[in-house]
């Protein structure tokens, strides 16, 4: 563990046992410690969440990206009663990293369709070429992208993890009508090459590319 998640934990602890020691003979002083356990817990959960997000996904320590993204998402579709359409093509050319940012930032797309979407079915499509584009669309009810508070959900996060590795996230929705993700990675060294509005003309005007979704 990271040095300042231990001290944290060793934090909680003491002040733990000197609540407990406290709790009988000064409410006051143990309500005062208790608020301490709950900051330094939230403080060490935030730092083990980005530890956690560094590490390499256990899917990946075992299987080739397509073979991990669809066996991890044809689980979540068996458990969550979501049919999944998968389709993949191209020859992978993508770095560890790479590889990496891209299956996080699918887990969080995924995982957005089955907490707000209520689709009943998923199609995910991995193409790797000059850019890897991957894209996630849903059958669910969609949203008004102009009606969610920016930075509201894990979009930011994935955005901000793709752009480590030159790539790029958009978000296309409409009530009734479903939502699509896109994320595209170019190959190592290059910048994405071609406008995403010129590749999606049919995409609704009215969809925002900078909404979150939460």
């Amino acid at each position: 563990l990271h040095d300042s998640v231990k001290q944290q934990l060793f934090s909680i602890t003491l002040s733990a046992a000197t609540a407990l020691n406290l709790l009988s003979i000064d409410p006051e002083a143990t309500r005062s410690y208790l608020e301490h356990l709950k900051r330094s817990s939230r403080e060490a959960q935030a730092e083990m969440t980005g530890l956690l997000q560094e590490l390499v996904p256990v899917p990946l320590q075992e299987n080739h990206l397509n073979e991990a993204l669809e066996r991890y998402t044809r689980q979540l579709g068996t458990v969550h009663h979501l049919q999944v359409v998968w389709s993949s093509s191209g020859t992978n050319c993508l770095s560890i990293a790479q590889e990496h940012v891209l299956f996080r930032a699918a887990q969080e797309a995924i995982a957005n369709v089955i907490r707000h979407s209520g689709a009943s079915s998923v199609k995910i499509n991995l193409d790797f070429g000059p850019e890897t584009i991957l894209t996630i669309a849903d059958d669910g009810h969609g949203f008004d992208p102009e009606a969610v508070l920016p930075g509201s959900t894990g979009l930011a996060t994935m955005r901000n993890r793709l752009e480590r590795v030159d790539g790029a996230v958009w978000v296309y929705s409409q009530i009734g009508k479903g939502t699509q993700v896109e994320i595209r990675i170019p190959f190592q060294g290059e910048k994405l090459r071609r406008s995403h509005k010129e590749d999606h003309e049919q995409i609704p005007r009215n969809a925002d590319p900078n909404s979150d979704r939460g």
